[in-house]
């Protein structure tokens, strides 16, 4: 029955044609009537077939559209990932070096530059985030060993810089002006900063307003990545 009906319709559309070149207006428009009903009538019978013809075209569509996507942005995902990792492997190889040589450091990692919270203090830097340039930095010797290293993105933007430090009683009593500076810069900004113990050595890193102390060198890596990643 199906079949008959789409030879009907096949036809109509053209015998429509043929009246329409004869330009036999007249019969043009009954059969163009027809043709429109007939082709509403095609379209209820076959609506199964219809209906499949239709998700298949959508279906198709989608998985092309969705390739697409993923082969465009997949690889600049990929791309961004690659990247802060490499610069969170150089810093974290810095922190840890430093670390074994019980040179204090503080390193923060910082979405933008608030100026009024590290406004008037600091030397701009604006360098590639380097291991070398990290670890010469803050050598006791060096004159922007004091304050704190500014990253933000693949950049180190400035060295020396005084931060706010926190007023909280939470903290060790035994920790220096570094944690305390880290756990006000991360209290009053989404930093996330890094220190290394000048007297022990241990690293600790600030954020969201609590200071996590002790941390181990194989979870910097992933963190600074974290971190860094936020930061862009």
């Amino acid at each position: 029955m199906g079949f008959n009906i789409f030879i009907g319709v096949l036809l109509l559309a053209l015998m429509y044609t043929v009246v329409r070149y004869l330009k036999m207006d007249l019969l043009s428009t009954l059969l163009g009537s027809f043709f429109q009903i007939g082709a509403v009538i095609f379209v209820i019978v076959f609506q199964p077939e219809v209906r499949r013809f239709l998700l298949m075209i959508g279906e198709n569509t989608q998985q092309r559209r969705v390739q697409f996507l993923d082969k465009f942005f997949g690889k600049e995902i990929t791309a961004i990932d690659e990247k802060f990792a490499a610069i969170a492997q150089q810093i974290a190889n810095a922190i840890v070096s430093l670390s074994k040589e019980k040179e204090g450091a503080l390193i923060v990692i910082i979405p933008e530059m608030i100026e009024d919270t590290i406004s008037g203090s600091g030397v701009t830097v604006d360098a590639k985030v380097s291991e070398l340039l990290i670890e010469n930095i803050f050598q006791k010797n060096a004159p922007l060993h004091d304050g704190a290293m500014i990253i933000t993105g693949d950049r180190i933007h400035s060295a020396s810089v005084i931060l706010p430090v926190s007023n909280s009683n939470q903290i060790d009593q035994n920790l220096g002006l570094r944690h305390r500076a880290a756990l006000g810069i991360s209290e009053a900004t989404n930093a996330a900063a890094y220190i290394v113990s000048e007297e022990t050595g241990k690293i600790s890193y600030a954020h969201k307003g609590k200071l996590y102390v002790d941390i181990n060198s194989k979870d910097l890596v992933v963190l600074l990545k974290t971190h860094l990643t936020q930061s862009n």
